[in-house]
């Protein structure tokens, strides 16, 4: 079992800021911590999204399996920031009861995201 440290942390919740500015979600309130849910033990960080209250927690889970690299932790950071950018989506797909223009408003709620911090810029140029 690896340890994550307080370093560790520092530089995934760095890159965690990193993704969210590049993506735009600003729009959620975001708690980092360097703790992990039981239901995640075996993730290297996780994310827990409360879409009615645009609230998520992403977490760096503690204990690894795996050996403890800045390239593991940057991409941690990142599949989160993703998780959290998917989120809606994901949540919306999976209710009983969601009307079709909601997941179309979620959907273009991303593609404007990705938009916005990716192809804007090429064009901006």
């Amino acid at each position: 079992m690896n340890k994550t440290t307080p370093k560790h942390f520092a530089l995934f919740k760095k890159h965690v800021y990193l993704w969210l500015d590049h993506f735009g979600l600003k729009d959620w309130e975001i708690i980092i911590e360097h703790d992990i849910q039981a239901d995640c033990a075996d993730a290297l960080a996780a994310c827990s999204i409360d879409l009615p209250a645009r609230f998520c927690n992403i977490y760096l889970n503690p204990d690894w399996d795996n050996p403890v690299t800045e390239e593991l932790l940057k991409n941690s950071a990142f599949h989160e920031v993703c998780e959290l950018l998917m989120g809606p989506l994901n949540i919306l797909a999976k209710a009983k009861y969601i009307r079709e223009d909601e997941i179309d408003s979620a959907r273009h709620a991303i593609i404007a995201r990705l938009y916005n911090s990716i192809a804007g810029e090429k064009y901006r140029r």
